[in-house]
């Protein structure tokens, strides 16, 4: 019997809280890497060889186009399926755009935010799917109740909920979404995962090709240093060149003054502000992402800190009015199917004389152009 009918069965006999004791598996018995979290996983050896691909800049990598494919998530996790899941919840919300645009659906989802911007038709489709809680705080027995075959988490924020959904023998994908290639990979395991690998490889051509007329565009000379401070509910810190925003900044080619500065902690994409280390080098613009509870809260909390610290009134962008606020809409989350309107934003705010103005992301679910 599969873990599916285990759980409905028990679910017409008990309360939600004795199912994750009833069906619980102990940490000595989860399925090894390479299973499918069944009892009876594929054998290596029943199964013609496949192409696995991988990339440069992402963790993740995916064996197979068609079923039974290997799917290694961000934590280096690996997942054989041997046909499509069909119960998916997204407790993740960098994952909602880029999993419905390649094709999926979900029976749960995260709360939905203001600042996670959606694409048209992907808000309509989840109007009616039942929200389990923020992504910190997921609600562990509905997200039981709902049964689900595959759970797709954060990376590194939701190891907990991760270890429990593993525990019960549902299959779990942890993405962390950081760079161009994480994107691509998205793109490409999801519409594996959904029958349509294809047409969600070509969605991803599509972004990629707006992204590369953006580079193309800017400027590479004089390179143009930048500083990227993250606000956060702790205070300040700044963006290294592995962070999302830091990544394009790269694209761009523009100099993070910060690139060689260590780390909070290891695979950290923050490192702690230092003014003096800023007044050293001087970056010709400030580019500020938050993690506020939204954009103008960000502002908020940056502006007082320039008002009562008189120390930043030694850096020339700050002095000059050179700090550019990036909008949660494309930096807080991944921006998924935005990127390249992410791109173009960051652009923008480094070269108006160029790429004019930048143009603000419209509210959640507004219709705009991909």
């Amino acid at each position: 019997m599969t873990f599916s009918a285990v759980c409905k069965r028990a679910a017409a006999l008990v309360a939600v809280g004795a199912i994750l004791t009833a069906c619980g598996v102990p940490s000595d018995a989860r399925p090894e890497p390479g299973s499918s979290g069944s009892s009876s996983p594929t054998s290596a050896t029943s199964s013609p060889a496949v192409a696995t691909t991988t990339l440069p800049g992402t963790k993740a990598a995916l064996s197979g186009t068609t079923f039974p494919m290997t799917v290694t998530d961000w934590n280096g996790q690996q997942t054989t399926f041997t046909e499509p899941p069909k119960r998916v919840a997204l407790v993740n919300g960098s994952s909602f755009n880029i999993w419905y645009d390649a094709g999926g659906t979900a029976v749960g989802i995260a709360n939905k935010s203001t600042s996670n911007k959606l694409l048209p038709d992907v808000e309509q489709q989840l109007a009616d799917v039942p929200q389990l809680g923020p992504s910190r705080a997921i609600d562990a027995e509905k997200l039981t109740a709902l049964n689900p075959d595959l759970v797709i988490a954060a990376g590194h924020s939701q190891e907990k909920l991760v270890e429990s959904m593993q525990a019960m023998g549902v299959n779990v994908i942890g993405m962390t979404m950081r760079t161009r290639d994480d994107l691509q990979m998205a793109y490409e395991i999801f519409g594996a995962l959904n029958g349509k690998h294809d047409q969600a490889k070509a969605k991803f051509d599509a972004i990629k090709a707006a992204a590369d007329e953006v580079v193309a565009k800017f400027p590479k000379e004089p390179k143009t240093k930048v500083a990227i401070v993250s606000v956060n509910p702790q205070g300040l810190t700044v963006k290294l060149p592995n962070s999302t925003a830091g990544e394009m900044a790269n694209q761009l080619g523009l100099d993070n003054v910060v690139k060689g500065v260590t780390a909070n902690a290891p695979n950290s994409e923050d490192a702690p502000l230092d003014i003096e280390y800023l007044v050293k080098h001087q970056p010709d613009v400030i580019l500020v992402t938050s993690h506020a509870g939204s954009n103008q809260i960000a502002k908020e909390r940056l502006e007082e800190h320039f008002n009562t610290n008189s120390a930043w009134q030694a850096v020339d962008a700050v002095r000059d009015g050179k700090v550019k606020f990036l909008p949660q809409e494309y930096f807080l989350l991944h921006a998924g199917p935005f990127y390249a309107d992410a791109m173009k934003y960051m652009a923008a705010s480094v070269h108006p004389e160029i790429f004019g103005e930048p143009t603000q992301p419209e509210h959640l679910g507004s219709p705009e152009s991909r």
